[in-house]
């Protein structure tokens, strides 16, 4: 009897290779951000003009608890209703001012406002809707076209955000445009909808490359502020902790996500090949 073997060779060389590029991204990211005053040993911090301290209100702790029961039950049951009002709290957090200035002041914090808006969002609304039935893909250039639209929207807004330059400005911020929250539901959105509401429309190749790719650039990045962070944050952010662990935590938040989502989905996107007998296989 023969059995697939597994090529651990491929794994460890694409390993590393991610690592090396993780380096790469964050001695070029990171580390513009200690080159702009090469003297101060406090180089590539940025101090938000509105730190104060930031508390969060009786009713942003009831939307969170009423947030958090839904996800539980959609998680138990599946159901588009829990699903529906998972995503209704976790924008509705996310548009509250107490959770956008801290999001802005805090790596870790911006990471999971972040994920739960370009991600879960999505996935939960797009659970709501019925699968197509299945049918034999086919290759239409326009829908295949709007694949790589999105994944290229959402890998910039993910390198974007990332980028030193625009952290300094946000400093000058009080909290995270609304704007920037919208967008940010709108190209994740759009981003996963592309790749699962297309079967029939797109090959199943062209949706997982879509789906590695974009899932790729957020887990080097992520991968990148836990391997070398810069303290772009201050000494200390607004949950307490240091810069360097803030950052580091809010790349672990970006892996861990990437994990969750990419190797079930990518599961899920394979077709469904028919059971075979034991005995064929000797």
């Amino acid at each position: 009897m023969t059995g697939d073997r597994t090529p651990w060779p491929r794994l460890w060389l694409a390993a590393g290779a991610e690592i090396g590029v993780a380096v790469v991204v964050a001695v070029v990211l990171f580390g513009a951000a200690k080159r702009t005053s090469p003297g101060d040993p406090h180089s590539g911090m940025h101090m938000n003009v509105h730190a104060s301290p930031i508390s969060l209100s009786a009713a942003v702790a009831v939307a969170a608890a009423v947030t958090a029961a839904a996800f539980a039950w959609w998680a138990r049951t599946r159901d588009r209703i829990p699903a529906l009002l998972t995503a209704g709290g976790l924008v509705g957090l996310a548009v509250c001012e107490p959770v956008r200035a801290i999001a802005l002041q805090s790596h870790l914090v911006g990471m999971v406002v972040l994920e739960a808006l370009l991600v879960a969002v999505p996935l939960l609304l797009i659970s709501t809707r019925r699968p197509r039935p299945a049918t034999a893909p086919t290759r239409s250039t326009p829908w295949t076209s709007l694949v790589v639209v999105a994944v290229v929207l959402n890998s910039v807004l993910l390198i974007g955000l990332h980028l030193p330059g625009v952290h300094s400005k946000a400093m000058a911020l009080p909290a995270i445009p609304l704007l920037l929250v919208v967008l940010t539901v709108g190209v994740g959105t759009t981003y996963w909808a592309t790749i699962l509401l297309t079967a029939g429309r797109v090959t199943t190749a062209v949706r997982l490359r879509a789906l590695f790719i974009g899932q790729e650039v957020a887990a080097i990045l992520g991968l990148a502020a836990v391997i070398l962070p810069s303290p772009i944050m201050a000494d200390h952010t607004v949950i307490g902790l240091s810069g360097i662990t803030d950052q580091r935590l809010g790349g672990v938040v970006m892996l861990i996500t990437c994990a969750a989502v990419t190797l079930p989905l990518a599961r899920r996107l394979q077709p469904r090949q028919p059971a075979r007998h034991p005995e064929a296989r000797r």
